[in-house]
């Protein structure tokens, strides 16, 4: 398997839907996983939507996550719609990674320039003193 997009029901109830980038003998690494629940149902429409939210908010994503097979109850292929949604989302998330990347590039380059414009200053001051 590799670069994939399955969807895993897990030991612990979690579902999640992830990129399969890596596999063993005991475990699967998956990139960018979401897990999925079900939204309120909609009374007027009477249906229920799936929503998808990061699996873990405390861990980087910029890296795959480990998950052993030991804990994978089920494994199955997405929908047309629920991979397009969730490729969708993984798109936006890396936008919004790049763009916070950038805002804080422009930042420390700001940084850089204030710390030259001090410096340039501090010269001129020591020359006036003596």
């Amino acid at each position: 398997m590799s670069d994939i997009c399955k969807i895993f029901k897990l030991a612990s109830g979690d579902t999640i839907i992830g990129t399969v980038v890596a596999e063993t003998i005991s475990y699967i690494e998956i990139a960018g996983p979401f897990q999925i629940y079900n939204a309120l149902p909609n009374m007027e429409t009477q249906s229920m939507s799936l929503e998808v939210a990061k699996w873990d908010f405390s861990s980087d994503y910029s890296k795959p996550f480990r998950v052993y097979k030991t804990s994978v109850v089920a494994i199955a292929e997405p929908t047309q719609h629920m991979e397009e949604s969730y490729l969708n989302v993984i798109s936006e998330r890396d936008l919004n990674d790049e763009v916070e990347h950038t805002m804080t590039k422009k930042d420390e380059d700001v940084a850089e320039f204030m710390k030259k414009i001090q410096k340039i200053l501090d010269k001129k001051n020591d020359k006036d003193v003596h």
